[in-house]
């Protein structure tokens, strides 16, 4: 969810509703076994560092002692303990999206995120969690020198096969867990061993009668010994106790685990050990589970089953036996399993996938692999991506979007340009969707700057349209006209009548972001008849745009007859996301006609419903045309929170000619107090219109030149050209950093009454406006969850609304939140 903008004065920026969790830690599945000492020390080291990294080989037990670490020095923190695992990330560039996705603070996108992550951490007490750091040392280093130096409170811990380099850093070597001394096999003394306990304690978790004793104790301290206490290596092994008894394991141990086995000279020695675990552990698969290991070695964040299946299966691995294997590896814990409601995602512990990389190579599979992973995705987007409006087509891309990145670097890896195109076109609805704009476009510069061929020329046309809508949402105009009208001669030259449109239809949406909205009308037109007679899905797209263009252009009748058309499919279809669209049109016809107060109330409604069915642009869109109508109805702190909402949405997903509006509407709030500053904001804005090409819409300018005017006849001409000329100065940056600096709300904390709930359930609805749970409330009021759920379904009633998040949206609206706790709480969705 991303982190709201904070335009008061003397404050740190609020996170959404995310920040009253107090970070994202797992629970613990399973028990934690010794290193009591070594937690002691690094509590020491703790306070006096602020970046230590946990460094020692994989499967040592890194993560697990950094998470219990972290779990204890998270109690003294205000700001809670958020962790990042870096394993599926390849890009060192993406660390720092990566890190605003786990924050809730999207990268703004075509710069660097480091300034809005600065932002947002500065003055905030907590601890960040980056684990696996290994591959991406340079880039975490980096990123984390900045931080700490602008972020005095911030402080990190790491886990790593060797050191960040950074400037701050503090090392500690984490050590395998202790043995018992040679020799020793009495029951009680063993139990003075880490690795022991470990070992047992895993033991038991299957075998719930197990006991160490005298006739087991010398087999288990053998066991630990040969393992060299390293925590995977057991638990893996305590894993097969289950089926072959501690005897046998000892046995097998003997023969199988040796330094020399699977290892080169070159490689630390408790690296060989861990490879040599990890080579008896897959010894004692057959042949079938041997395979089918290494060949799950070619996902990256997780898989399916369905995923398996047409991936992993033939050549030597039949399917039929496939879902057996893949039960096996689950059962000796090689495969991790997380249920959901629906499916049971699998992964691979990181060090376990490294091990099947490597034997997938020796194997000489990789490059067979890799394309089989490749056209999996792309069976998978292309299921998706024929139309984007309904939230459960994109949920599949997103979350693949690991694979699918790893899918398109292999497949321009091995020049394979078809898929590569096709891949990129499924995927487009993922990157739209997540808000990765300049993600998208940076994967469809690097594919159509390759040489193409014939059999590709379709899919680079297509390619071009896509790439065209990803830059549209950037503001780069300029380059979104040139793609089309590019793939528009393209298309025409082999007669694509679907191609065409589509074309078409992006040129239209530069004219209609540009401001000629009679030439976007009249190419929506076109589009429109071309899509009619073609009967393609892809027109309700087109359909809602033409409907924004005739709201602008004041036709309020053929807005509306557009409405019931568009309606007709959404309830035919059962598509909330574009019933979403449908009250959002709504709105505007609402406005068209002057009722601010119905439009108000439906753009409320519209955020409700995008709290579960999201769309980035849209929601920015509908919290600064209800700033517009909180304006017209006097209702100016209401109005400052929902431009300041749509200011750090725009922020952070880089759509820069959205922020501008909404900077706009900041302005006009400004105005009645201070026009000055008000008329050197709307100044900002038009220069950097000027730069975009981004004439204002009739709507817009309607709402400028009223209060330019009335600010110009208050200042005198001297003074608003004065400040207007001064504004016109100003970069992007300059304009959103003036706007924070006016503390706009603060102007406007007037005292909105209760209305018809009583003073405690007016507490309540405040607090769940901040995103608080019963349970939570519960504590900050000192009374019972009960109560607190009896006073929520009396809000309900008394305020005739459905849902918690309505009376969320409700309180908010009201104005009664700190500017702090406001902010946060228009956050409607992640």
């Amino acid at each position: 969810m991303p982190a709201a903008t904070h335009l008061a004065e003397h404050s740190v920026p609020p996170w959404s509703s995310r920040e009253l969790m107090r970070g994202n830690l797992p629970g613990d599945l399973t028990s934690f076994v010794g290193r009591e000492a070594e937690l002691a020390r690094l509590q020491e080291l703790y306070q006096q560092t602020r970046l230590l990294t946990l460094v020692g080989p994989g499967g040592v037990g890194k993560t697990r002692l950094a998470l219990r670490l972290a779990r204890e020095l998270g109690e003294s923190l205000p700001d809670g303990v958020w962790l990042l695992d870096l394993t599926p990330v390849a890009d060192p560039a993406l660390v720092p999206q990566e890190l605003s996705d786990v924050l809730g603070v999207q990268q703004q996108t075509g710069k660097s995120s480091l300034p809005e992550l600065i932002r947002v951490l500065r003055g905030r007490r907590l601890l960040l969690v980056l684990d696996n750091c290994e591959h991406l040392v340079a880039a975490c280093a980096e990123m984390l020198d900045y931080l700490l130096r602008a972020c005095p409170e911030l402080r990190v811990l790491a886990t790593s096969l060797q050191p960040l380099g950074a400037a701050a850093e503090t090392t500690w070597r984490v050590s395998p867990l202790s043995l018992p001394a040679d020799s020793l096999d009495d029951p009680t003394e063993l139990q003075s061993s880490e690795a022991v306990r470990l070992f047992v304690a895993r033991v038991k978790a299957r075998v719930p009668e197990f006991a160490l004793s005298h006739h087991n104790a010398a087999f288990v301290a053998e066991i630990c010994r040969q393992l060299d206490g390293l925590p995977l290596a057991l638990e893996l092994v305590a894993a097969r106790v289950e089926s072959l008894g501690v005897a046998e394991v000892a046995a097998r141990l003997a023969d199988r685990f040796t330094l020399a086995v699977g290892t080169t000279r070159n490689v630390p020695a408790r690296h060989q050990t861990l490879q040599a675990a990890l080579d008896w552990s897959s010894s004692l698969l057959d042949v079938h589970e041997r395979i089918l290991l290494r060949r799950l070695g070619v996902f990256v964040g997780g898989w399916t089953l369905q995923a398996a299946e047409q991936v992993c299966a033939g050549d030597g691995l039949p399917s039929e036996v496939l879902v057996d294997a893949l039960s096996r590896l689950v059962t000796i814990s090689l495969v991790g399993v997380q249920h959901d409601d629906l499916t049971v995602p699998y992964r691979l512990l990181e060090t376990v996938r490294a091990h099947a990389r490597q034997q997938l190579e020796l194997a000489g599979e990789t490059t067979k692999l890799q394309l089989a992973h490749a056209r999996y995705m792309l069976e998978l987007a292309e299921r998706t991506e024929a139309e984007w409006f309904d939230v459960a087509r994109a949920t599949p891309l997103v979350a693949e979007e690991d694979n699918l990145r790893a899918s398109l670097e292999s497949t321009l890896q091995h020049e394979q340009l078809d898929l590569a195109v096709r891949l990129a076109n499924a995927a487009w609805p993922m990157w739209l969707w997540n808000s990765h704009y300049l993600e998208g476009c940076t994967w469809f510069d690097r594919i159509l700057a390759l040489p193409g061929s014939a059999a590709t020329a379709a899919a680079r046309s297509v390619a071009r349209t896509r790439n065209s809508r990803l830059r549209l949402v950037l503001g780069d105009y300029d380059l979104a006209q040139a793609h089309c009208e590019r793939a528009f001669a393209e298309e025409r030259a082999r007669g694509d009548a679907l191609g065409m449109a589509l074309a078409l239809d992006g040129l239209a949406r530069v004219a209609e972001q540009r401001g000629d909205l009679v030439r976007a009308a009249e190419l929506f037109g076109d589009v429109c008849r071309h899509l009619r007679d073609l009967d393609s899905p892809r027109l309700t797209g087109t359909l809602l745009e033409c409907a924004i263009v005739a709201s602008e252009i004041g036709e309020v009748g053929e807005l509306r007859e557009l409405i019931r058309e568009i309606d007709d499919i959404a309830r035919e279809r059962r598509d909330t996301l574009l019933s979403a669209c449908v009250v959002h049109l709504n709105a505007l016809a609402a406005m068209r006609v002057g009722d601010s107060l119905t439009a108000a109330e439906l753009l409320e409604q519209e955020l409700v419903m995008r709290q579960t069915e999201g769309g980035q642009q849209a929601i920015i869109k509908a919290f600064t045309i209800l700033g517009h109508m909180r304006v017209d109805l006097g209702q100016y702190p209401a109005a400052v929170r929902a431009f300041s909402a749509a200011i750090a949405r725009a922020q952070v997903t880089g759509e820069r000619v959205r922020l501008i509006r909404a900077l706009e509407g900041y302005a006009r709030c400004l105005a009645p107090g201070d026009p000055e500053s008000a008329v050197r904001l709307a100044g900002a804005t038009d220069r950097q219109r000027e730069l975009y090409g981004a004439v204002p819409w009739p709507s817009e300018r309607q709402y400028l030149d009223a209060w330019l005017n009335a600010a110009r006849h208050a200042l005198g001409q001297t003074t608003y050209r004065r400040a207007w000329e001064d504004g016109h100065t100003s970069s992007l940056d300059q304009a959103i950093s003036m706007a924070e600096a006016l503390a706009v709300e603060r102007q406007f904390n007037a005292v909105v009454p209760r209305g018809p709930l009583s003073a405690r359930e007016w507490d309540v609805a405040r607090l769940l406006a901040r995103g608080l749970t019963n349970k939570q409330i519960a504590a900050e009021l000192i009374v019972s969850p009960a109560t607190v759920r009896s006073h929520v379904e009396h809000i309900l009633a008394k305020l005739d609304l459905r849902s918690r998040a309505q009376i969320a949206v409700w309180a908010t609206q009201q104005g009664v939140l700190p500017a702090a706790e406001a902010n946060g709480a228009t956050q409607l969705l992640p």
